[in-house]
């Protein structure tokens, strides 16, 4: 890949990992949940249109339930995933269903969230696999409980916590740079 100058964002950039183990029971605080959304809020969006929507669930039944309702819905075999991987922290990252650009606004959105966690030495896992329960009619019923209204849809998650096992760097695909001067 070649030389890239080192700074405290490429550091944080370099060390994030997807975090699968966290310190069950401890939850973040009010003032890393606080860095984190604003991380969030200030990423851009096309057109600056600002839509997304940020849904943070602490309460670990609503955590277990959301669990609950995906794996039956995805997998209908009785078992439950616990895709927080026992973070006490979910946010959910929504937006208006019309727009164009949801996806790509939202995924700006979390890796600006993963980044600031990585910072405050917080581990996170960013979530897609939940996209296909909550637009499910199954789905669109339970996010109305969280107050998601109807004209907006979930897109991405995140969950994060104190890590209790720090995950390992995974190798880099090579060649997956063209250049074109």
């Amino acid at each position: 890949m070649g030389d890239y100058i080192s700074n405290p964002v490429m550091d944080v950039i370099l060390s994030r990992r997807s975090t699968k183990d966290y310190q069950r029971g401890v939850q973040i605080s009010d003032a890393e949940l606080s860095t984190i959304l604003t991380a969030g809020i200030w990423a851009p969006t096309a057109r600056n249109t600002q839509h997304i929507r940020f849904y943070v669930i602490q309460n670990p039944e609503v955590i277990s339930t959301i669990a609950k309702n995906f794996s039956d819905f995805a997998f209908n075999d009785g078992k439950v995933r616990d895709f927080c991987h026992g973070a006490p922290t979910f946010i959910m990252l929504t937006g208006k269903t019309d727009s164009n650009y949801l996806d790509v606004d939202a995924g700006i959105a979390v890796e600006n969230m993963s980044l600031a966690a990585e910072s405050l030495g917080l581990g996170s896992v960013i979530i897609g696999c939940l996209k296909n329960y909550f637009e499910s009619e199954d789905g669109r019923k339970y996010a109305s409980t969280l107050g998601i209204p109807e004209d907006h849809t979930f897109s991405i998650g995140i969950a994060v916590g104190q890590i209790a096992t720090p995950p390992q760097a995974k190798p880099r695909v090579e060649n997956r740079i063209t250049f074109i001067k």
